[in-house]
């Protein structure tokens, strides 16, 4: 997220991944709304799950609505 640009993501967050330190929004398994987490956690393997209908979704809608020039769809999951 750094990497492309989300503010709140700086490089002192990253060094502060799975801390518990207070403040932090890198807690390695996020359970709260954070800019440009679209989902967080759940149940074991929920992440999994989401991963794959996430992924699945994007390669629907860019066959759907993609067109040579004309790019609708171009996230990355």
């Amino acid at each position: 997220m750094h990497l492309v640009g989300v503010e709140s993501m700086t490089i002192e967050q990253l060094r502060s991944y799975h801390s518990s330190r207070r403040g932090s929004i890198c807690p390695g398994h996020p359970v709260k709304e954070i800019e440009g987490i679209e989902v967080t956690m759940g149940p074991l393997g929920q992440g999994v799950a989401n991963t794959m209908g996430l992924a699945m979704a994007t390669k629907g809608l860019t066959a759907t609505y993609n067109r040579e020039g004309y790019e609708v769809v171009n996230n990355k999951t």
